[in-house]
This record gives structure tokens, sequence and C-alpha cells, in this order.
């Protein structure tokens, strides 16, 4: 969930180099939903569904319920660092990519103007 978190964050360059990014719905859903399944696991655990896990448990060999703890540890510990990588590899990519912006002066009349002028095609409109 964190690599998906990560590519449906919107990424952008400012004009100083540095890459921003912005998470959109999707991506806060995707959050929301893994902290989520989570927490109702542990939950669940402790409200009835505590047979079926140590049945779980027992025929795959996992012992004691600090394996669990620390496999949902692990797992948000992987959701977040996973989105990371990908945010990070996104934002090293979209960094060497070149001035997105060039800032050129125009001449309108007796005022200067500055005009941004873009060197690549402009996003899709997303329906």
């Amino acid at each position: 969930m964190g690599g998906l978190a990560g590519l449906a964050t919107q990424l952008r360059r400012a004009r100083d180099r540095w890459v921003l990014g912005r998470a959109g719905w999707l991506a806060a859903g995707l959050w929301v939903t893994g902290v989520g399944a989570r927490m109702a696991f542990a939950f669940a655990a402790g409200h009835g569904a505590g047979p079926a896990i140590a049945r779980f448990s027992i025929a795959h060999q996992i012992t004691g319920s600090g394996a669990w703890v620390a496999a949902l540890v692990m797992m948000a510990t992987a959701d977040v660092l996973t989105r990371l990588v990908v945010l990070f590899a996104r934002g090293r990519r979209l960094a060497a990519a070149g001035p997105a912006i060039v800032p050129a002066p125009v001449r309108a009349g007796p005022r200067r103007y500055l005009c941004v002028i873009s060197l690549r095609r402009p996003p899709r409109a997303r329906l």
C-alpha cells in the first residue's frame, strides 16, 4: 500500500529546484485503509477472533503474541519506508529532468512583465 500511495502522490518542481509533493484523496485513502486494517486486526484479536488467530498461529508455527505485534509494527514500517523510497525515486527523477519553467522577461507596453514559459507539455486533465 505504501508503494501505491507513493505513486498516487502528486509531485511538482518548484522554481528553486525543490520537489514538492501533495497527497490526494487516493494516497490518503490508501494510508487510512492500511492503518485501519491493522487496527481492525488488533481489535478483532481481543474481541472474538482470538481463537481463530490462535489456530492459525499453531498451524503456521507462529509462537506467542509478540510475533503478531512485531508483524504489525514491521508492516507499518514497511508501508512508510516503501512510500518514502517511491517518493524519493520519483523526486530525484523529476529534479534531474532539467528546468520545468524558465522565466523570460516580456515587454508589453511601458511596463515590464515577467512571463513564465513552460518547456514541457502541460499535464493531461484528469477526469
